[in-house]
């Protein structure tokens, strides 16, 4: 996965495992405020770079915004197995797809590989255009050195 993620999944704490869900509400919101680096939804600074943010998606361990490379929103949920984490990946893939009709759709980048001891499983990209050319949504299914398997999702503004 993204240096992104890991900053983030070690600058907050982890909380109990829970229900993943996105909803357009939340996708139109974070689309709204990416083009201006999400600065109408970041809270206070939690460490270099990454701040809290008003926008909380369902059941997530943690949320946040870090602009240390790219400015990113990301989401995460953790699962007791792989089954789990890649249903609840489908279910989120159709609903974001739903919510940004017309955002091209592809999977992981040709030679992407994820931080040494995580196993993506699995991972599309949404690209936009027109104002957002430079934004993509992801959402990737991993396996951590922990063995936990975790759900991103992230909105990237290139």
């Amino acid at each position: 996965m993204k240096f992104v993620s890991a900053g983030l999944a070690l600058a907050f704490a982890l909380a109990p495992a829970a229900h993943a869900q996105i909803t357009c509400d939340d996708v139109g919101r974070l689309n709204g405020a990416v083009l201006d680096d999400f600065e109408s939804l970041a809270g206070d600074e939690v460490d270099d770079d990454i701040f809290k943010t008003s926008v909380v998606m369902a059941g997530a361990e943690t949320c946040g915004i870090d602009l240390f490379f790219e400015a990113v929103h990301s989401c995460w949920w953790r699962f007791s197995s792989e089954q789990e984490a890649v249903a609840t990946y489908n279910a989120s893939v159709a609903t974001l797809a739903s919510c940004i009709p017309g955002w091209a759709r592809h999977g992981a980048e040709e030679g992407a590989t994820p931080a040494t001891g995580v196993r993506n499983i699995a991972e599309v990209h949404f690209a936009g255009d027109g104002e957002y050319t430079d934004v993509e949504w992801q959402l990737v299914v991993e396996q951590g050195t922990d063995s936990a398997y975790r759900l991103w999702v992230e909105l990237i503004y290139f």
